[in-house]
């Protein structure tokens, strides 16, 4: 029977290492960042740590990681992520192998390709490149962010399924749910979109993975151009992050 981990507190000064790192993390209210706090401190003691090709993990490796992980959770009732045991972080990119879907339906390649991270099913590893986190935080006006990214798939995964529909327990959401991001994934593969990143038409998977780095990197933008994709996603993360 496995056990759950204890909470692992923060560092006092956890606070000014998070800000120079995450420039806009004064942004945030006082309830928000204590919620971080709570939420980082159950992540922290829940995942073990490994570092990977001689890369040495920090106190502001971890910190990083998890405060920005945890923003998925700020407004949901639940404490800790499913199946996060193991987070596993390189210096930079990783060389991805093995069979994947290619650029057209049906068709699938084994090529070798470069990974900012990996999220694998169950209770397997999520997979970090240090040098892409840090990017992604400190530009957040690029729209992407590989913590969200991989750790939105674990939220996917929660049903047994990674079908870009995560577990919804509002029946009116989930069919509100698949009509507004079917019909979004299906724009998004014709016409493409200012705000969402062409790696979502890769599967449904993977465009809720994108979706959910634009609505909390890019939220007004996405608000702007997706209105409907932004009133689902923000019903689910009972978030509202649009200024």
């Amino acid at each position: 029977m496995l056990r759950r981990r204890r909470p692992k507190p923060l560092p006092d000064d956890w606070e000014d290492r998070v800000a120079r790192m995450d420039p806009g993390w004064w942004d945030r209210s006082v309830e928000v960042r204590t919620r971080i706090r709570d939420l980082a401190e159950v992540l922290l003691g829940q995942a073990r740590w490994e570092a990977a090709r001689g890369f040495e993990i920090t106190d502001d490796v971890r910190l990083l990681v998890v405060t920005q992980a945890v923003r998925l959770l700020v407004g949901m009732e639940v404490e800790r992520f499913p199946d996060v045991r193991t987070v596993i972080v390189h210096d930079t990119t990783i060389v991805g192998r093995g069979e994947r879907p290619g650029p057209a339906a049906g068709v699938y390649a084994d090529d070798d390709v470069l990974l900012a991270g990996e999220a694998a099913h169950g209770d397997g590893p999520i997979v970090l490149a240090w040098d892409e986190v840090a990017w992604d935080v400190r530009h957040p006006r690029r729209g992407r962010n590989v913590v969200l990214h991989e750790f939105a798939h674990k939220l996917d995964m929660q049903d047994g399924v990674v079908d870009g529909t995560p577990l919804l327990l509002d029946p009116a959401l989930g069919q509100r749910w698949v009509e507004v991001c079917t019909r979004t994934f299906h724009e998004l593969e014709r016409e493409g979109s200012p705000v969402l990143d062409d790696y979502g038409t890769v599967d449904a998977g993977e465009f809720f993975a994108v979706a959910t780095e634009a609505f909390f990197c890019r939220p007004a933008k996405l608000r702007e151009h997706h209105p409907d994709l932004y009133e689902v996603f923000a019903a689910y993360y009972r978030q509202d992050p649009a200024p």
